[in-house]
């Protein structure tokens, strides 16, 4: 099952500060089309409730470019603080230290446990026992078929 996930980038400094005394936040995703128009009413919700926060989000591109510039991000301590990977990409990330793991208390105070998830999922965004990422969504594989054409036949 594949899987997506927000880390906390890491060889980043600490958040800078927006205007007006606000903490800056950035935060890379990949979302375009319809998932990006919820992503984008969801980073709304989240301005609105939390005006001390200036968050930039940049909207990437799919594929290798989106994970090298990534890379080359955290590598230079230019990463922004939070980050959409793909699950599968998680182990070349991780243990190169270019993400930092979460504080799982922290998420904890902030309603995220590892109870709110399958545990199979929660698991594969920990690396080497600390935990690197959070599920975002997953996509299952779901097979149709024409059951007048592809009868008991075979």
């Amino acid at each position: 099952m594949g899987a997506l996930a927000a880390v906390g980038a890491a060889g980043c400094v600490a958040p800078s500060t927006g205007g007006a005394g606000q903490t800056r936040l950035r935060y890379w995703h990949l979302f375009g089309g319809g998932d990006g128009v919820n992503m984008a009413a969801m980073l709304d919700a989240f301005r609105a409730e939390h005006p001390g926060i200036h968050l930039d989000d940049a909207t990437l591109e799919w594929g290798a470019p989106y994970y090298t510039k990534l890379g080359m991000a955290g590598a230079g301590g230019r990463a922004p603080e939070v980050a959409v990977l793909h699950m599968a990409r998680l182990t070349g990330f991780a243990p190169g230290r270019l993400l930092n793991p979460f504080d799982l208390d922290l998420l904890a105070e902030h309603g995220v446990t590892p109870a709110d998830f399958p545990e199979n999922l929660w698991t594969r965004g920990a690396v080497e026992g600390r935990q690197y990422a959070v599920p975002l969504d997953t996509h299952p594989i779901v097979l149709y078929y024409n059951t007048n054409t592809c009868g008991p036949s075979w």
